[in-house]
């Protein structure tokens, strides 16, 4: 079965509307419902008739026009129905099937749009129902309704059914049930198969076809409704009474709009309109407010650790600029430093009555002259450091071991070639015994003392 092309766009997501004007179109008249949001729940008005030319004017006046969603009921009569069986293996894909397939009628291409509407499953099988109206019924309608055409949206009255037999106290869940509502001289028929319109027809005649197929199928329901003040009308369209029907006078409009209310979303021709946030289940609403809670504290701690980071940038760009002004300052502070140590040792060597100065004469008098140095240590325990430059690092220190008092005289790392003098680079330790220094010195020393 060939169905109509789908030619609108499918509505994106957007936020549940906190009003919204519900309207049937009934000939010359609209009957109308306001309803507004309170919170999570609905406040629906009692069903209003305007003329069509008064509407626009009443809903004026009746509710807030900055936040209005319309709704418009399509009648029966305003656009067709049809039902196609796909393999249910397709249901994933059954919208861009129907598409393709549609789009080979040509004539009608650009002149209807459709709304796929319910799915019954059956064994292997998918039964899919298909309203689609015209596009200047479609027009027509919207206009009537709200002229400027913006946030209006327009679903075929099966919605309503549908919902309605939902609610209904006598709906069989799992059979075959029919409702019947009639509407001037015209007998609306609906067939609802497990909680789904699969079926929907106008008979306008007891002579019709459609009547006398109809009133056969009634005969296999499991439940048939009627909505209305008397069943006796179903004599016209030559339909038998079902021993079981059950007749319902309450109002079908009111009741069926308030189910709809409580959707989460429906669909329109225009696309999806969204009614409601989706719900929640209890069992994973901690674990959603545990991540939404996660997630909160992982964006404050992002947002601490980029404060940080800025600030630690901060921190480093003053450290390395009071680096380049402290450098000076800290090299001559460290000379100072060490012109300070090397007094106190001196004092504490001269104070011991240490030779000083006749160990350096010494010293430079026995070191040759490819050999100098640019370092020397002595402290308080008689450890003497040399660091310096000689042709024969080896022999000098074997000229320093012949000294009286120098013990222990060695490297204290590996001698490394100066390429730039060609000479060795050498660190040299030993101890002193000053007792014996005295000695091999005699008159000098005491000559030196004085």
């Amino acid at each position: 079965m060939k169905l109509l092309p789908n030619l609108v766009n499918r509505g994106r997501f957007r936020l549940p509307p906190q009003n919204v004007v519900i309207a049937y179109p009934a000939g010359e008249k609209i009957i109308w419902i306001a309803a507004n949001r309170k919170r999570k729940k609905w406040e629906v008005s009692t069903p209003l008739i305007s003329e069509i030319e008064n509407f626009g004017e009443q809903v004026r006046k009746t509710v807030d026009k900055h936040s209005n969603i319309f709704l418009i009921v399509a009648p029966r009569k305003s656009y067709g129905f049809t039902k196609a069986i796909y393999p249910a293996g397709v249901r994933g894909n059954l919208e861009k099937i129907i598409d393709y397939e549609s789009s080979e009628i040509t004539p009608l291409k650009n002149d209807a749009v459709m709304n796929i509407g319910s799915l019954v499953r059956e064994g292997d099988m998918l039964l899919v129902s298909v309203a689609w109206i015209q596009k200047n019924n479609l027009n027509r309608l919207r206009t009537i309704v709200n002229d400027k055409l913006k946030n209006t949206f327009t679903t075929p009255d099966t919605m309503l059914v549908q919902n309605f037999i939902h609610d209904h106290s006598s709906w069989n869940a799992n059979g075959n049930s029919w409702l019947l509502h009639s509407v001037g001289d015209c007998l609306w028929v609906y067939h609802a198969c497990k909680g789904e319109i699969i079926e929907s027809l106008i008979i306008t005649s007891n002579q019709s076809p459609i009547a006398q197929i109809t009133n056969a199928k009634l005969h296999e329901a499991d439940r048939v409704i009627f909505v209305g003040e008397d069943a006796e009308v179903l004599s016209r369209f030559n339909i038998d009474r079902h021993p079981d029907l059950v007749i319902d006078r309450k109002d079908f409009f009111t009741s069926a709009v308030r189910h709809v209310l409580d959707k989460e979303w429906i669909s329109c021709f225009e696309g999806k309109l969204r009614l409601n946030y989706p719900e929640i289940p209890k069992s994973v609403f901690i674990p959603i407010l545990l991540m939404i809670t996660l997630l909160g504290y992982g964006i404050f701690l992002q947002s601490s650790v980029k404060a940080v980071e800025t600030e630690l940038a901060n921190v480093l760009s003053r450290k390395a600029k009071l680096e380049k002004e402290w450098k000076p300052l800290e090299q001559q502070l460290k000379a100072v430093e060490k012109l300070e140590s090397d007094k106190k040792t001196l004092q504490n060597l001269l104070g011991q009555g240490i030779p000083v100065l006749t160990f350096l004469e010494v010293l430079t008098e026995k070191t040759p002259a490819d050999t100098w140095l640019n370092y020397l240590t002595v402290n308080q325990n008689n450890f003497v450091m040399l660091r310096g430059e000689s042709r024969s690092a080896v022999q000098y220190v074997g000229i320093l071991s012949k000294i009286p008092g120098f013990k222990k005289v060695s490297f204290a790392s590996p001698v490394r070639k100066n390429p730039r003098t060609n000479k060795e680079y050498f660190n040299i330790k030993f101890t002193v015994d000053w007792g014996e220094f005295r000695k091999s010195l005699g008159k000098n020393f005491a000559a030196n003392k004085s």
